[in-house]
């Protein structure tokens, strides 16, 4: 229904369109061959992003992809998901207008706790992170 509210008044922000479900792991060959056993497929070629501390893959069923991330080393953010027993931590959406997207949700009360910045998984594509009041973390990438 358009022109409808989600949250007694703010208006869903325009133009974003689920990209994965990001999942913390401790081995990425194991999880990657767990998944293949649920009938989840590659999609690229496993990845590394020294700038967030990652080594990643995709992995797709249909039209459903997720995120398997292990730590590249003990201050890898993806340490402390796990550490704390979480393995799915984050929803990613991309959008035409990081910028926007990132104002939106700064106005709406939520907290950005990383800046754009090119993301290995993405071809250099910028990324952003945001930590919902739900305590829900939201990835953000540039189209």
């Amino acid at each position: 229904m358009q022109g409808a509210t989600t949250d007694g008044g703010a208006a869903p922000i325009a133009g974003l369109e689920f990209h994965h479900v990001g999942l913390a792991c401790r081995d990425l060959a194991a999880e990657t061959a767990a998944h293949a056993l649920l009938g989840f497929r590659p999609e690229g070629e496993v990845f590394e992003d020294p700038h967030q501390r990652v080594r990643g893959s995709f992995q797709v069923l249909g039209s459903f992809r997720v995120e398997l991330l292990a730590p590249l080393d003990e201050e890898s953010p993806v340490q402390d998901w796990l550490r704390r027993g979480i393995r799915m931590y984050h929803v990613c959406y991309e959008t035409d207008d990081l910028a926007g997207a990132l104002d939106a949700l700064g106005r709406g009360g939520h907290r950005a706790v990383s800046r754009p910045a090119p993301a290995v998984a993405f071809g250099g594509r910028p990324v952003a992170f945001v930590m919902l009041r739900t305590r829900s973390l939201v990835e953000l990438l540039q189209r």
